[in-house]
């Protein structure tokens, strides 16, 4: 469908068959120009609002310390939108105005020198708030830890991470090139 121009607007206002209820008037334009303007700004005020953090690790992690629980480290910015989420000391922190986030994550944990079982935790301000075990029958292979969105209340500068727990030199893989195999998600919801 193509545009209605102003000749569009001054030929159909001059086409004496056309009765003068259905020809545009320069309040019907404003109108229009005005709802339009008003739904621009809401959509545009909604994407600005948006604040979203997605974390990877920038190279494997081992577990320094056997069946010692230990912060993940390693981490680096994937991607983000707005301010109120931050990386920093390699934990997700929550800025100013937040009181609602979702967060998920995804880990490939390896059993590089045991096939013992592995526990990745999901901390939100020190507090485990999702523990997943993962079991190796054999050394040399990886299995992935997932969490699905949790919706957490949370105040301005609270931290989500993960820790580890298990055997010396069991890691969380970081992946190569763009595919990378352990990420947290958070996103502001309020």
């Amino acid at each position: 469908m193509a545009q209605i121009t102003y000749a569009d607007k001054s030929t159909m206002n001059s086409n004496s068959s056309i009765p003068a209820t259905n020809k545009c008037q320069a309040s019907d334009m404003n109108e229009i120009k005005s709802v339009v303007n008003s739904n621009y700004t809401e959509l545009r005020n909604a994407i600005d609002d948006k604040n979203i953090i997605t974390i990877a690790l920038t190279s494997n992690f081992s577990i320094p310390t056997a069946n010692t629980l230990v912060q993940v480290t390693g981490w680096g910015v994937l991607n983000s939108i707005g301010n109120k989420l931050t990386l920093s000391n390699n934990k997700i922190v929550i800025g100013s105005g937040v009181s609602k986030v979702l967060v998920s994550y995804k880990a490939d944990v390896r059993s590089s020198s045991s096939a013992a079982n592995t526990n990745v935790y999901l901390t939100h301000n020190n507090e485990v708030i999702s523990q997943e075990v993962v079991s190796f029958s054999a050394t040399n292979q990886t299995h992935t830890a997932a969490y699905t969105p949790r919706l957490l209340n949370v105040n301005q500068n609270d931290t989500i991470y993960l820790s580890m727990y298990g055997p010396k030199n069991n890691n969380l893989e970081w992946g190569w090139g763009n595919n990378y195999r352990t990420i947290i998600t958070v996103e502001v919801v309020e």
